[in-house]
């Protein structure tokens, strides 16, 4: 009636890392939240960096993860990012026991980076559209991110309060690819992310929040892209707006990448 619970093994994930070509991949920088966990191929759950996981197993067990992002920012819409692989490994468990893992991450090979944005050198993709009354620079100050050479730096104020940029020649897409937007930011005032045709339709995609300090955002543009009706040329837009107040707006590292 009451049968004995068996002791689980634990594994324990302090942190992870993320491999990539920053030739062709771009940076390494990410902000994964979550591991998302198998035992072979049965799922265990998602359990935030930093937790003790426990397993219902002991010796030799295959231990499967994926990386876990916040999509737009936002805790209650956490999800395995799916252009980045399992990460797997045979681990020997002991029940009452804790194995520390720190798994390592990388995208899957074949995936396609539509664009990749350091702002390191000269020129970017990024075209100031009609809208815009002010424009973005390089910045190489103490406000860039450390080891990270240039951003891109934007000020508004009382007389430029507009900032709009936008790509400067069509992204080729292909209907229902997974297409994900990476970008680091930082900024006190909120900025808008949305893809358009470059003429009258213009889907937002998500408002980067201000954030003091830099940080990582994950957007999928699947949706945007494919509804009401597929873009099969798109560009990448970028908006922001200071009415009367300054604003000071850094942003890198963007990515654009479709599996």
């Amino acid at each position: 009636m009451n049968p004995d619970e068996e002791i689980p093994s634990y594994i324990y994930v302090p942190a992870c890392t993320f491999s990539a070509d920053t030739i062709n991949q771009g940076t390494r920088i990410q902000k994964i939240s979550d591991v998302w966990v198998f035992k072979g191929n049965d799922f265990l759950g998602a359990f935030p960096i930093g937790a003790k996981i426990p397993v219902l197993a002991e010796g030799n067990t295959e231990i499967k993860m994926r990386a876990g992002i916040k999509n737009y920012g936002i805790g209650d819409l956490r999800a395995i990012y799916p252009i980045t692989q399992f990460y797997d490994v045979n681990v020997d468990l002991k029940r009452g026991e804790v194995v520390n893992m720190t798994p390592d991450f990388s995208y899957f090979s074949g995936i396609t980076f539509i664009k990749l944005e350091s702002f390191s050198s000269p020129g970017t993709f990024l075209t100031q559209s009609l809208s815009s009354d002010t424009m973005l620079v390089s910045y190489t100050g103490p406000e860039a991110m450390p080891g990270q050479g240039a951003c891109a730096y934007v000020h508004l104020d009382s007389t430029y309060q507009v900032f709009e940029a936008l790509s400067g020649f069509p992204h080729p897409y292909v209907q229902g690819a997974i297409t994900y937007l990476e970008i680091n930011y930082k900024s006190n005032v909120d900025i808008a992310i949305a893809v358009s045709n470059g003429i009258n339709d213009v889907r937002t995609v998500c408002r980067l929040k201000a954030s003091a300090t830099w940080n990582k955002m994950y957007a999928p543009l699947t949706e945007a892209l494919n509804a009401p009706s597929t873009l099969s040329n798109f560009f990448f837009v970028i908006h922001a707006v200071a009415a009367n107040n300054n604003a000071d707006i850094y942003f890198d590292n963007i990515k654009i990448i479709k599996q």
